[in-house]
């Protein structure tokens, strides 16, 4: 079962959002064959001051994407 979160500074349009999440949800059913009803996509809103990257470059410290497949649970 894959869960995809999407990690993003705070203010994002929640229509946005939505089209964020299916699109993603549509990349990976595509992508791996998953079925629809299988694939989670979660969006996290954070503030600048919770983002840092080591050379101090905080805005590039998002948007972040993570996928994880769930082992033991079946995509298809």
């Amino acid at each position: 079962m894959p869960f995809v979160t999407v990690d993003h500074f705070a203010g994002v349009d929640p229509q946005v959002r939505r089209l964020l999440q299916q699109r993603v949800a549509q990349v990976v059913v595509e992508t791996l064959g998953a079925p629809p009803e299988n694939v989670r996509v979660f969006t996290r809103a954070f503030s600048p001051e919770d983002a840092y990257r080591g050379d101090g470059d905080a805005a590039a410290a998002l948007p972040m994407i993570r996928v994880e497949l769930m082992s033991g649970r079946p995509w298809s």
